[in-house]
């Protein structure tokens, strides 16, 4: 039997600024406002959680520096990204978490969000000025199995950006703060923070002499599985490990002259894909835990020999790209809280 709550209803006002530093590539200021309503429906078992905000309001200052300059000149497409362009649009949010009706120790999770931006200030001219046009979705799902001692965790997750703005400045592709990323504690851990992509693209590996810079993709496709076992306790504290593979990559909507193998094609899907594997650390404190992970790339898209894959018989821990540029075939992750 369920125990039905009576639903509640909220208007949520948000104001928020920020400042953020990218050394020798970009400094981007900005200012959000946005008006919305929230509602939430709860039982003893489930719950469900719906956010739309009609007004949400996002202005940026972008200043660039030499390197992003070098880059932009490299692949003008990625000019698109990085404009001076504001945000006017209308968000829409769902989340449901709720227990599996068949089994009690399976628990299940879905997220969905839809953002559109543009279509009311296309009607109105004068609000039409250095606004950014696009339509932006993203799917989560998460499943749980918990036993005795241990828990296997599942997550599969997407989105899809379009920028369908005629504007020659405004066009091409989502706002870079607005677009997909890969790599870090939460997201294909075997790679570094915004490391992994585009696809199989060899542009960041090719094009200057030590180019580490954050990739950011309109499309993107991940699945996660995670074995969670516990190792022991010590008083309150529990100490835990977990054995897990992150499958996935992000994309631009389509192929580039500059950069061919940056867009995503069905057929290049398993060229494409990006495959790592590894252990972590997990110390539960009750409010927090914190995490250390060690992942390897086990298929890297942009290696060059053996299809991308791991030689188990010739194992390196580094690489050097054919820019000259030496990065690690895996990754140290510290993360509050667990992955998903």
């Amino acid at each position: 039997m369920n125990l039905v709550i009576a639903p509640v209803t909220k208007t949520n006002f948000l104001l928020n600024g920020s400042s953020i530093n990218r050394l020798e590539y970009y400094q981007l200021k900005s200012f959000t406002t946005s008006w919305g309503y929230e509602w939430k429906s709860t039982t003893n078992t489930s719950e469900k959680t719906f956010i739309y905000k009609p007004i949400n309001i996002e202005m940026y200052q972008l200043n660039k520096f030499a390197k992003l300059d070098n880059l932009l000149a490299l692949n003008p497409f990625l000019r698109s990204s990085f404009n001076d362009g504001n945000v006017m649009s209308q968000t829409f949010t769902f989340t449901h978490a709720t227990p599996s009706k068949k089994f009690t120790n399976q628990h299940n999770f879905v997220k969905i969000g839809i953002e559109e931006a543009g279509a009311i200030t296309n009607i109105i001219p004068s609000l039409n000025k250095n606004i950014y046009t696009y339509f932006k979705a993203e799917l989560e799902l998460r499943k749980s199995i918990k036993l005795a001692y241990s828990e296997w965790a599942f997550r599969v997750m997407g989105g899809y950006g379009n920028n369908y703005s005629k504007d020659k400045n405004l066009g091409g592709a989502l706002p870079f703060f607005k677009q997909f990323t890969a790599g870090g504690p939460y997201s294909m851990r075997a790679w570094g923070l915004r490391q992994l992509g585009l696809g199989s693209s060899t542009f960041y590996d090719t094009s200057s002499k030590r180019q580490n810079f954050d990739r950011f993709g309109d499309l993107q496709l991940e699945t996660n599985l995670e074995y969670r076992f516990n190792l022991l306790q010590i008083g309150t504290y529990k100490i835990g490990s977990a054995l897990f593979t992150d499958i996935g990559n992000i994309w631009n909507t389509r192929d580039t002259k500059q950069d061919p193998n940056a867009g995503f094609e069905l057929s290049r899907l398993y060229k494409d894909v990006a495959i790592g594997v590894g252990t972590g650390l997990r110390i539960d404190f009750n409010y927090f835990t914190i995490r250390v992970d060690y992942a390897m790339k086990l298929k890297d898209p942009t290696r060059n020999y053996n299809n991308g894959w791991m030689d188990v018989h010739n194992l390196k821990w580094t690489e050097v790209k054919p820019n000259g540029t030496r990065v690690n075939n895996y990754a140290w992750q510290f993360g509050i809280g667990l992955p998903f």
